[in-house]
């Protein structure tokens, strides 16, 4: 048992070296970093969830305008369908002239 004795003595005593010894002289320099690096990540990440969410907003608003500028398309060929319609009609309305005649003046 003298052993076993020794050798928990031994791994006691090494496990309270370690957790008592101060940290290593480059560990607080690395933990600093990684702290901005995660802060950084943490401030790009909201970046980029404000990005998608206009990005979708305008993906939105562009198929509204897809739809819309179909409506206004079909809209504007009616219009001209019956602006020529009308001319159409005007024209067959007004007496063509016949050149050298004038025409009389109502006064």
């Amino acid at each position: 048992m003298t052993g076993r004795n020794l050798a928990v003595a031994l791994v006691a005593a090494f496990m309270f070296l370690g957790i008592s010894m101060p940290s290593c002289p480059g560990q607080q320099a690395m933990q600093q970093q990684l702290d901005q690096l995660q802060a950084k990540n943490a401030e790009q990440a909201k970046t980029v969830q404000k990005l998608d969410s206009q990005l979708k907003a305008m993906s939105s608003d562009m198929t509204q305008v897809k739809t819309l500028l179909g409506q206004v398309t079909n809209t504007v060929l009616a219009h001209k369908q019956s602006i020529e319609q009308i001319e159409t009609a005007m024209k067959a309305m007004v007496p063509s002239r016949k050149p050298g005649k004038k025409r009389k003046s109502s006064r």
